[in-house]
Order: C-alpha cells, then sequence, then structure tokens
C-alpha cells in the first residue's frame, strides 16, 4: 500500500513524483542494510582455526647481536627484490619478521616455517600495503623513516598494559618532560645538544611572538620586546642560551623568563631524547653512558608495552575487517619510540583472506587503522 503522502505526490507530480517516491525508497532500503551490515558487526564471530592463537614480538633496547627480525629501520631485501611502490610512490618499511621466530600454531599452522615476511605501508594511505615473501636476505637498503628497534619473541601474558599508557601522565617519558631545567645527566654536552638547545630557546621565543600577533592575544608582553628577544636568540651562539634567559629576566621580565625556560626544557628534552633514540638504535655504545642510564629505562618501559601482534581474533576495533573473518597477519602500535602515530593513539594492521595466506600470495593483503 502506497503511504498516504506518496499519494499525493503520485497524483500532483506525475512522473516526477514516481521518480521521487522511488527514489525514497531506495534510499530507505539503504539505510536498512547499513544498519543491519553494522549490527552484525557487534555479533560474536565463528571461532576459526586461524584465530585461535596469536603471538607477540617484543622491542629491546638492549639488542646485543644483528637482530633476525625488527621494526623500523631499513628492510634487508633480497638481491633483486625492488623496492615495492604504492601509487607509483615508494612503499614505507615497516617491518621485517623472521618466521622461524613464530609459534607452529599461529594462524591455524598457516605459518611458513621459514624465511622472512616484510611489510611495508603506503606512504599516504595505511589501507595500501606490500607484504613480501622470501627466504633469502640482502643489504640493508632504503631510506629509514624510524629507527630501527630488534624484535624478539614475548609472552602475552607478560605485557603490563596496551599502548593506553599513552593517554597517561605519571609515564618516565612524562616524568623526564616535568623538570624546570635539563637535568645534570642531560644537559647540553656536545655541540649537537647544544644547537638543540639554542634551536629550543628561537622556537619557544618565536612561538611567543606569533600569539602575540594574534587578535585578542593574551600576550602580556609587547610584540615589539618579543621581537627583539627572537632577533636576539637568532644572532646568539648554543653557549650564550642561559645567558640570554638570564636577560630577559633582568629586564622586567621574570616572569617570561621562567615560562620560557620551561619551554626550552621541554623542546630540548624532547629534541635530545629522540636523537639519543636514533642513536642508540643503531650504535648504543656511541652515547654517553649518563645519558643512556637516564634514557633506557623510558625506552624499556614503553618497549615492554608497545608490542607487535601476530594472529588472534580480530577485535572490534578493526570493525569491518572483523568481518570478514581474516587472517591478522600484523598489528602495530601507535609508539613513541618509533615515532608512529596511526590516527592518534590507534593500532596499524595488516590482513589476508586464510585461502591467500595457505597459498602465499601476499598480494591479496590489505591495512587498516583501529578506532
Amino acid at each position: 500500500m502506497v503511504p498516504a503522502g506518496d499519494r499525493c505526490l503520485l497524483l500532483l507530480s506525475g512522473a516526477w513524483g514516481r521518480r521521487l517516491v522511488e527514489r525514497r525508497k531506495a534510499a530507505a532500503g539503504l539505510v536498512q542494510t547499513i544498519a543491519a551490515y553494522n549490527l552484525a558487526g557487534f555479533e560474536p564471530r565463528p571461532n576459526q582455526p586461524w584465530h585461535d592463537s596469536h603471538a607477540q614480538m617484543q622491542m629491546t633496547p638492549t639488542q646485543e647481536t644483528e637482530p633476525s627480525s625488527w621494526v623500523g629501520g631499513l628492510p634487508a631485501l633480497p638481491k633483486g627484490m625492488p623496492w615495492p611502490e604504492i601509487d607509483g610512490t615508494p612503499a614505507v618499511f615497516r617491518a621485517q619478521i623472521d618466521c622461524r621466530q613464530l609459534p607452529d600454531d599461529l594462524w591455524g599452522g598457516m605459518a611458513p616455517p621459514s624465511g622472512w615476511l616484510i611489510f611495508f605501508s603506503g606512504a599516504d594511505s595505511l589501507g595500501d600495503v606490500v607484504v613480501r615473501y622470501t627466504q633469502q636476505l640482502g643489504p640493508l637498503r632504503g631510506t629509514a623513516s624510524a629507527p630501527r628497534w630488534a624484535l624478539i619473541p614475548a609472552d602475552p601474558a607478560t605485557q603490563p598494559e596496551g599502548s593506553e599508557y599513552r593517554l597517561r601522565s605519571d609515564t618516565p617519558r612524562q616524568a623526564l618532560l616535568q623538570h624546570d631545567t635539563p637535568p645534570l645527566v642531560l644537559s647540553p654536552h656536545d655541540d649537537t645538544s647544544r644547537a638543540m638547545y639554542l634551536t629550543a630557546l628561537q622556537t619557544a621565543l618565536e612561538n611567543r611572538a606569533h600569539r602575540a600577533q594574534e587578535p585578542d592575544s593574551p600576550e602580556t608582553v609587547s610584540a615589539e620586546d618579543l621581537a627583539h628577544w627572537v632577533e636576539l636568540a637568532q644572532t646568539s651562539t648554543p653557549d650564550q642560551v642561559d645567558a640570554v634567559l638570564d636577560r630577559i629576566a633582568q629586564q622586567d621580565h621574570p616572569v617570561l623568563a621562567k615560562h620560557l625556560r620551561r619551554a626550552v626544557t621541554i623542546g630540548y628534552l624532547a629534541q635530545l631524547e629522540r636523537h639519543a633514540r636514533c642513536i642508540h638504535a643503531q650504535a648504543p655504545d656511541d652515547l654517553p653512558d649518563t645519558v643512556r642510564t637516564a634514557l633506557e629505562p623510558i625506552w624499556q618501559f614503553e618497549a615492554d608495552r608497545d608490542r607487535l601482534t601476530l594472529g588472534g581474533p580480530v577485535d572490534l576495533g578493526f570493525f569491518y575487517d572483523r568481518m570478514k573473518d581474516p587472517v591478522c597477519l600484523l598489528q602495530i602500535p601507535s609508539s613513541s619510540l618509533l615515532a608512529w602515530e596511526f590516527a592518534g593513539n590507534e593500532r596499524w594492521g595488516v590482513f589476508i583472506p586464510p585461502q591467500a595466506l595457505q597459498a602465499r600470495d601476499f598480494s591479496q593483503a590489505w591495512g587498516s587503522v583501529s578506532n
């Protein structure tokens, strides 16, 4: 039976009214289909053998030998295997996994017993992936998008918590950034760290100067004074940073100097930690012992939590992927150690149909970001 409103349209508008009624029905049907599809995503999924077991790989800041699995850094592509491209752009290397380190029952027993799985993503699209499987390795090559961290098998039962720790304010990394001045053991100690200290001062002053120029700015220091201090900082040398801050404090701007010291400390320590992390990932002995002693506990705390996961059931965070009942090849969490953030604090996953994994057809893999 045609609803009264639609009968009026048919009587008043002829063919135009019939088309409008048809469009309404099609739209209503589409909405019902989408709603049913989304509701189905919350239903328990049938138990699949490739979801029965999972494995974890843990980054380690203290690897003493050449790793056989790693995340970040460069891949060891065998000779003759070109660097993959996605839509004409070089792909981003993510991880290289030694299959000998995987449990025999992973992915329902479909894990390769040997060889390496090499994971890449698109530079602009995490949904586009390339997975290479090889029995041989070559030299490291390419351009790294993150420090390389060795991976070792880890017992999932020993993981303290997941990457949600990054939202807390009581972590070792946050504690480092609570200092008003750099701790003595992390004070500028060479040309690189002194240059970082100066850059942090310049950035802090430039940020205040930009804020002073905004309409209705709450900045209490005049734009002219800030422009003067920016110019002074830009012409200073790295060993003059504290002298510049003292001069600002002495010239009737003690509050500005206090705020700047805090901003400079945060900016400097963040730069120093990132720089030290990159060095440590390649050659730990190149870092001063004092720096390693101060920063390694931060890295170990995060490495214990930022674990890569292979296998297991697909959780609700990957809502639409879950409904396909795929094999979960790999999940990488957002991680400060890697300087990778996936949609804030989410995870990047790589999935594949079980039939494709069985046939070693990794061209059918796809990527997704949890939500």
